[in-house]
């Protein structure tokens, strides 16, 4: 018997990935205009990937609960695993290692 699908971090609320994620995500992928890191098309990217990550641990998560999710392709060469925390409605991206495969 297949397992069910783990949920969408999406389904928990709005992405937020903060500036030092973006921060992060832009220095690992090398995004630079003008000298400086472009963090805001780092979290316009990122958070367009992790619309389809999948949260880590099961049951429901109530505003402060920390989630674990994970988002990988071999399109994108890269494995990403996020921790968040609920926030109202938002789903805040606090921390982001990042993999290559």
């Amino acid at each position: 018997m297949d397992k069910p699908e783990k949920p969408l971090l999406s389904s928990r609320g709005h992405i937020f990935v903060t500036l030092a994620v973006a921060n992060t995500y832009a220095d690992h992928q090398k995004m630079v205009t003008d000298g400086k890191l472009d963090t805001e098309r780092a979290r316009r990217e990122l958070t367009e990937r992790l619309l389809d990550a999948r949260l880590q641990s099961d049951g429901e998560a109530f505003p402060g609960d920390n989630l674990h999710a994970r988002a990988r392709s071999r399109a994108w060469g890269l494995d990403l695993d996020v921790r968040c925390v609920i926030e109202g409605r938002l789903v805040v991206v606090v921390t982001l290692h990042i993999r290559k495969r």
